[in-house]
């Protein structure tokens, strides 16, 4: 019996709101913020699930882990998984010179770094190995080298790197998308605990200057049906966001 999964919820926001209304969701976080990023075209943007602590600027939310939910282009499905941004430098940020640039500043409460801690300490393999347990699955890795997504200003095309994970923290380099700037030796990543190496060293010199966009997640294919599970919001929850849920801190 062919087990590929699928769903027949089409658009990423509808999928955002059936993992908010899942039994185990609602258990571990009560309700989250929900938030596209084109308010103008819901459908067709991204769409994120973060946390509104104590505080805590609503949005952005640029410095916490979030669950996002989007349809990569060309592709006739909806990628779920965990969003986490690698801020600039205060430097760069006040160059700006916007209200929204001051929140591009990365300092040491953002989710960034305790990113980098679990790539190496084995906690982000787990929840790696839970998702493709759980799904069939192997997880794949989206990062991102750009400007700022609301900066606006900027108009940089970025430089994307995929990887596919594989047994024992493993990790498998298989596109690169030329930009104009790059993580110079992530190509050559093959582990957790290089990439988190490889991410680390852009805490200083130039790749203080750099924004990240790192996603980790699964692609599910939207169709009227299939030959697996046909997975709703609570299946999504199950399969691939609750593993992700010590990224995703209401204090942040």
């Amino acid at each position: 019996m062919d087990k590929t999964i699928w769903t027949q919820i089409p658009y990423p926001g509808d999928l955002a709101k059936a993992v908010q209304g899942a039994d185990g969701f609602k258990t571990r976080f009560g309700r989250l913020a929900t938030h596209p990023y084109n308010e103008e075209n819901p459908d067709n943007s991204f769409w994120w699930l973060f946390p509104t602590g104590k505080g805590f600027q609503n949005w952005p939310a640029y410095r916490c882990g979030k669950f996002v939910f989007y349809r990569p282009r060309g592709s006739n499905a909806i990628r779920a998984g965990l969003h986490i941004e690698k801020g600039v430098c205060k430097e760069l940020a006040e160059a700006f010179g916007s209200t929204r640039g001051r929140h591009f500043e990365m300092t040491k409460a953002w989710i960034w770094h305790l990113l980098l801690q679990d790539l190496k300490n084995g906690a982000m393999a787990t929840a790696l190995g839970d998702i493709q347990t759980r799904s069939g699955m192997a997880p794949e890795f989206t990062i991102s080298v750009c400007a700022p997504l609301d900066e606006h200003t900027l108009t940089e095309k970025a430089t994307e790197y995929r990887f596919r994970t594989v047994a024992n923290e493993g990790l498998f380099h298989f596109c690169t998308k030329p930009g104009e700037r790059e993580i110079t030796g992530i190509e050559q990543v093959t582990s957790l605990s290089t990439l988190a190496c490889t991410l680390e060293a852009m805490g200083k010199g130039p790749g203080t200057m750099l924004w990240v966009d790192l996603i980790i997640g699964l692609d599910i294919p939207i169709s009227a049906d299939g030959p697996g599970p046909n997975w709703s919001g609570t299946e999504v929850w199950e399969g691939v966001l609750e593993p992700f849920s010590p990224w995703i801190r209401t204090e942040c």
